[in-house]
């Protein structure tokens, strides 16, 4: 039916047929009518101050930049207007970057206008997408393509998210394996016997205090403390100054004199607090190279090395919540008891098998019965 509407106030217009109200607003150069739902005028300017509010709000971020005229556009709008502000380091920022890429390649929508995309496209897309990489990569796109729509809607280039109803992945169950206190041994003796001084100190740093890659790396001389016996750590995504205090462990200690002793020896200068204690960002390759020469059953990584750690620490009754403070986990064991769940369960059989929960009875008025006589 068609409709002959009376401007009555700013942005609100009321239908001279139905007498119901309508806001009519410019966002952006785009004009858009709504129905207020109402045919009192107390309420349709109430809901029209809520209506403006919500839009105001939406497109204040970026009122004077020109709206993106594709998705490769609002990528590259996102890359130099909303990354700069975020506080993210640069592997994060690079995770942003890789994964914007990801979805200009193998989405389709690099040249759509935004206008144009729409649930079902996003859809196709996770369809397809998801049996080509794995659930933890898929999961990180969906939320970098979210994330990119949520923006153009709080900018006022979009009305609404096409990605919202996209699921999250079920991932896998993690089972962690690290190599065994053999593997371990052989591992070390392969690297030494390469001369590659800097690796071995590298895998057994790690092993001996559960840091991870970039902690053990970054651990400065002044980090640790010979004398309190213990060392500090930031621990990840955490600022220089938020520190957590973890024992110095006797083979995590004996490794750490062994390298200053040995440094000392080759007269080699300028071992100051502030130097880090290793001198390489990481042995990837000569692990590798490491764990063919030495047969191990498979090639291990930086990470199996905290992994070796965690199951050594468990292995030796380690309770759960001391061993989630050494890792620096604040969900208090959580996370342990969900990767370790198979661990756990193999030492509950172990513990088990140890308890006897018998009581052994012994009472005088208790008369023990005859056996029965055999038939003749």
């Amino acid at each position: 039916m068609k409709q002959t509407l009376v401007n009555v106030a700013e942005n609100l217009w009321k239908s001279q047929e139905s007498g119901r109200y309508y806001a009519i607003l410019k966002i952006n150069g785009r004009q858009i009518k709504k129905s207020l739902k109402t045919a009192e005028a107390k309420v349709a300017k109430r809901k029209l101050r809520d209506l403006e509010k919500q839009y105001q709000e939406q497109s204040g971020i970026a009122s004077d930049e020109p709206a993106p005229r594709s998705f490769r556009e609002l990528v590259e709008k996102h890359q130099r207007i909303a990354l700069p502000v975020r506080p993210l380091k640069p592997k994060a920022l690079l995770d942003y970057i890789t994964r914007h890429k990801a979805l200009l390649k193998h989405s389709g929508f690099a040249s759509q206008p935004l206008s144009k995309i729409g649930m079902i496209d996003c859809q196709q897309w996770f369809a397809k997408r998801r049996h080509i990489i794995s659930a933890q990569r898929m999961n990180n796109e969906v939320c970098a393509l979210r994330d990119l729509f949520e923006w153009a809607r709080d900018c006022g280039w979009m009305m609404h998210d096409p990605s919202a109803k996209l699921p999250r992945m079920k991932l896998p169950r993690p089972n962690p394996d690290p190599p065994t206190e053999d593997e371990f041994r052989r591992l070390v003796i392969t690297l030494r016997s390469h001369r590659d001084r800097d690796a071995a100190d590298l895998v057994e740093l790690m092993a001996y205090s559960g840091l991870r890659l970039s902690e053990a790396c970054g651990l400065k001389w002044r980090d640790v403390d010979f004398d309190k016996g213990v060392f500090y750590v930031a621990g990840k995504g955490r600022d220089a100054s938020e520190r957590d205090t973890v024992p110095l462990f006797s083979a995590m200690r004996e490794l750490l004199l062994g390298i200053r002793q040995a440094r000392q020896s080759r007269k080699i200068t300028n071992i100051k607090p502030e130097d880090t204690i290793m001198r390489v960002d990481g042995c990837k390759d000569a692990l590798k190279t490491a764990c063919k020469e030495a047969k191990l059953r498979r090639s291990f990584t930086h990470h199996d090395m905290r992994r070796y750690f965690t199951t050594r620490c468990m292995e030796q009754n380690v309770p759960i919540r001391t061993l989630a403070g050494w890792l620096r986990h604040r969900d208090g064991g959580a996370l342990l008891l969900r990767t370790y769940a198979a661990h756990q369960d193999k030492a509950s059989m172990e513990q088990a098998a140890k308890i006897n929960l018998a009581v052994k009875i012994e009472a005088d008025n208790v008369v023990p019965m005859r056996a029965p006589k055999a038939n003749g």
